[in-house]
């Protein structure tokens, strides 16, 4: 197939299945399905989705904020979790949010291994509410920590 031809096909994806679908891939990668599962979903070849990825800033940006969406969420339940007084919880909490204070003592930039802990990303949905109030909050208590929400462009 001529490149061009290629191109058009691409195109068409994105426009036909791609992009009336944003919101549906927001929801299916926040629950942590894979850009395969997705491509499945929307009848793409995953080679062709990956090719359309890499090529559309709108659907990079589109998966970043989703993946961005399960982190937030998981970060809540770690900290939920660290309140409840799981030990390895708090180790971690404190260590990525003091380094200079938590961390294990290591000056050479290696990082330090992440203790074990068992959350299931089905445990991690948090309202919209907690979220923001757990935001500001790490403000509150940070003062410099920035946010820095990727939009769809």
């Amino acid at each position: 197939m001529a490149k061009a031809d290629k191109d058009a096909k691409l195109r068409e994806i994105y426009e036909n299945r791609i992009k009336p679908s944003l919101f549906d891939i927001v929801k299916w990668k926040s629950d942590g399905q894979s850009n395969s599962y997705i491509a499945e979903r929307l009848g793409v070849h995953p080679i062709e989705f990956q090719e359309i990825f890499e090529s559309s800033v709108i659907l990079q940006k589109t998966i970043k904020m989703s993946e961005k969406l399960i982190v937030d969420a998981l970060e809540s339940k770690i900290v939920d979790v660290a309140k409840k007084g799981n030990v390895n919880a708090i180790k971690l909490v404190l260590a990525n949010l003091a380094p200079e204070k938590w961390g294990n003592g290591n000056d050479k930039g290696v990082p330090m291994q992440a203790p074990v802990i068992e959350v299931k990303v089905s445990d991690a949905t948090v309202p919209q509410e907690k979220l923001d109030a757990y935001v500001q909050e790490l403000k509150d208590k940070i003062g410099n920590l920035e946010s820095d929400p990727v939009g769809v462009a």
